[in-house]
């Protein structure tokens, strides 16, 4: 078990279920498992990691029962935009956001990735 995978009940206990779910890297990953045993609004996912390990860090996936939106830059360096392609179907609703001009750090495209966020909020919302 990762890293990512004992956070994940700790972050349940503190989270609301009618939340939308979100991190960077790392947290996007905790957020996703962590919708995967639990019922959330949404998943917003920025600078999803996947390395080389893409099948371990997406197996959980297809359990996640929300929509789910996945923010990386079109260089990310730890993310292989092809392979985020290939693995979105997975998702029963995902979204993949793919920005140009950033890596792994969206800083210089973060106001971008911010509307994109919104958005996908805006249409979960009441």
């Amino acid at each position: 078990m990762g890293a990512a995978e004992r956070v994940v009940p700790r972050f349940l206990e503190r989270a609301g279920l009618d939340l939308i779910a979100a991190g960077r890297s790392f947290g996007g990953r905790v957020a996703s498992l962590a919708a995967a045993q639990a019922h959330f609004a949404g998943v917003i996912a920025f600078s999803y990691p996947l390395r080389d390990s893409a099948e371990l860090r997406t197996r959980h996936w297809p359990e996640i029962g929300c929509p789910v939106l996945i923010v990386n830059g079109e260089e990310d360096e730890v993310a292989d935009p092809g392979e985020l392609r290939r693995r979105l179907p997975l998702l029963r609703d995902g979204r993949l956001v793919l920005l140009p001009g950033a890596g792994h750090d969206l800083a210089p495209v973060l106001a971008q990735a911010l509307d994109e966020a919104a958005r996908f909020a805006r249409r979960l919302g009441p």
